[in-house]
């Protein structure tokens, strides 16, 4: 009413300049707060917020100016969480006029990148704020998240998995009832190699009087026995610096039989495979899944042993693939061991991929790389002549990598420079081959 009145419009004016001042002056305040608590210093957040107060000029609006400090003050809360510092905790609720008000936000944001998420849930639970974020009122707890708040749920179990944090999952288990189902849950825990983590999730019986198995690969490994194998398959896997000098484990005569099965069932399964990276991924007792692919360099040494373990119509199964596909496997094969070269230099008509890996890896990791790309390769090569594949799968793989940058836009040329580099490889009779 008054900003209508023209003479009231000056005072109306003014209000609103006043208190875009306030909340300016708040959201300066609350922003080196936030950076204080994130490199954890405690006693500056206290003076900073102390001095603010005592040198805010109008005190008729000093009330207002702490409950806007308040208001804005999540990152100052969620920071101080994450450091699991619980006399500032306590200090920010407790001693303070106005408290700081904890949201969803940082409740979420303090739960995802804590590493202490139950002395923290404890805390919470202590002060009455758990059940202040109740189920209706977007709990990260919740066992039955609201549609809005299953990405965040989810998302505080895959960063737990992701950080090998198995008291947290164990406390959401048993004290909040949470089901730990999706597939991505188990797939953070294995590309961090959270073993411990990932036999929790998956070595369950299926049965009504215990929590469901997680589901992680696709199909789902039928028995608790062969998903404890999928574990050790992975973890031995991942244990070497060099893929290629995997010590795989021997399959128990118990499983022969069964992982026969079930590698049959996966390969059924392999229409489609890695079409996209949010699908859920193919079991990793699926031969098919440690080929080359668009989204990794994969392992030809586990390819090969999960190969040998199959029966006459599974190898018969990969066999026609490899029929199908072995130029295209070559050719992602030769294209990293390529990307990856350093010997000879980088070429100046190639893309900034090669130096981009320089920078990140350094000369030494470049260098190893290129080695275990070009022996997955010499592998692979060995492995398709001596099953009496084609040979013309890889002559045609090594004739023509699929992008630009690989050879320059000069035809076989690459060909060449890989015969100048490649001196003492069983590669060489191949790349002439090629060549010619």
């Amino acid at each position: 009413n008054e900003a209508n009145s023209e003479l009231d419009q000056a005072p109306a004016l003014l209000r609103l300049s006043q208190s875009r001042i306030l909340k300016n002056a708040a959201g300066l305040v609350t922003a080196v707060m936030e950076a204080a608590s994130c490199g954890g210093h405690s006693a500056l957040v206290r003076d900073l917020y102390t001095k603010a107060l005592s040198e805010w000029p109008h005190p008729e609006s000093l009330s207002i100016f702490q409950k806007a400090i308040a208001q804005m003050g999540e990152g100052v809360l969620a920071n101080t969480a994450i450091r699991e510092d619980f006399d500032l905790l306590n200090w920010l609720i407790d001693d303070v006029d106005t408290p700081f008000e904890w949201t969803w936000t940082s409740f979420s944001k303090a739960f995802k990148q804590s590493t202490g998420r139950i002395a923290l849930y404890e805390w919470m639970k202590g002060r009455g704020l758990v059940e202040k974020l109740d189920p209706r009122r977007h709990s990260l707890l919740d066992p039955s998240p609201q549609p809005n708040d299953f990405e965040m749920a989810r998302d505080s179990q895959m960063n737990a998995a992701r950080v090998g944090d198995l008291g947290f999952l164990r406390a959401l288990e048993s004290e909040k009832g949470m089901r730990f189902i999706d597939w991505q849950i188990c797939h953070a825990a294995a590309r961090s190699r959270k073993w411990d983590v990932l036999r929790f999730l998956r070595l369950r019986e299926n049965d009504s009087d215990t929590p469901p198995c997680c589901r992680w690969g696709y199909p789902d490994a039928p028995s608790l026995e062969l998903r404890a194998f999928e574990i050790l398959v992975m973890q031995k896997a991942h244990e070497p610096t060099n893929p290629m000098q995997t010590h795989l484990p021997q399959v128990p005569p118990s499983l022969q039989k069964p992982l026969q099965e079930f590698i049959r069932e996966t390969l059924s399964h392999s229409q489609g495979m890695f079409e996209s990276f949010f699908q859920q991924p193919p079991s990793c007792l699926c031969p098919l899944s440690w080929l080359p692919n668009r989204y990794s360099m994969g392992n030809v040494r586990v390819f090969i042993w999960l190969f040998e373990q199959a029966d006459g119509e599974g190898k018969r199964q990969m066999k026609d693939y490899i029929r199908q596909r072995g130029d295209g496997l070559v050719r992602r094969l030769l294209e990293d061991a390529w990307g990856e070269r350093v010997p000879g230099g980088f070429d100046q008509d190639m893309d900034d991929r090669p130096m981009a890996d320089l920078r990140a890896r350094g000369l030494g990791g470049l260098l190893q790389r290129a080695a275990v790309t070009r022996e997955a390769l010499e592998r692979f090569c060995t492995w398709v002549e001596a099953e009496g594949l084609p040979r013309s799968l890889v002559i045609g793989g090594l004739k023509a990598p699929e992008h630009g940058w690989c050879c320059g836009g000069t035809g076989v040329r690459h060909i060449e420079v890989l015969l100048a580099e490649w001196t003492d490889t069983s590669l060489r009779p191949l790349l002439l081959e090629a060549l010619t």
